[in-house]
């Protein structure tokens, strides 16, 4: 048996999107902190924010994207990182990767969600493959470990 208690105060709460384009790539940012990881855009919640406000904030700050419906798709636990995530979807034709906070990303890249580069953050190679087991079919089974 699993232990699944966790502690309220070490646990992050974070919002991330799934941004693909009309030749089914999607969009990961690279971010100029840390480990400098390939990521989905977006983040943690700030005090007082809703998981839609927080994609619509990031995804802003990190692409430049505004004035767009994210679709939330699913709801789950990480638990290597003790983290709740808020997973959005978006499909749009054109995106402006222009980042607000050019310290925070250094680059993007439009890729195929089943060949991600070296250098994709581990969480979020899984937030991906839940992603794609949803969007491929899953024999009936939900694609989300939801809460």
């Amino acid at each position: 048996m699993h232990n699944t208690e966790v502690n309220k105060e070490k646990v992050d709460i974070g919002s991330f999107a799934i941004i693909e384009n009309r030749q089914g790539e999607i969009l990961l940012v690279r971010h100029g902190y840390g480990e400098k990881e390939f990521s989905l855009p977006g983040g943690g919640l700030e005090k007082g924010e809703t998981a839609d406000l927080t994609i619509i904030r990031e995804a802003q700050e990190e692409t430049g994207i505004c004035d767009v419906f994210f679709e939330h798709i699913g709801t789950f636990f990480l638990p290597t990182r003790a983290g709740i995530v808020f997973l959005f979807y978006v499909k749009m034709d054109d995106v402006p990767c222009i980042a607000k906070n050019v310290q925070e990303i250094m680059g993007f890249a439009w890729v195929n969600s089943g060949e991600l580069p070296i250098g994709t953050s581990p969480n979020q190679i899984e937030l991906i493959k839940r992603w794609r087991i949803g969007r491929l079919g899953n024999r009936g089974r939900p694609p989300f470990d939801l809460l």
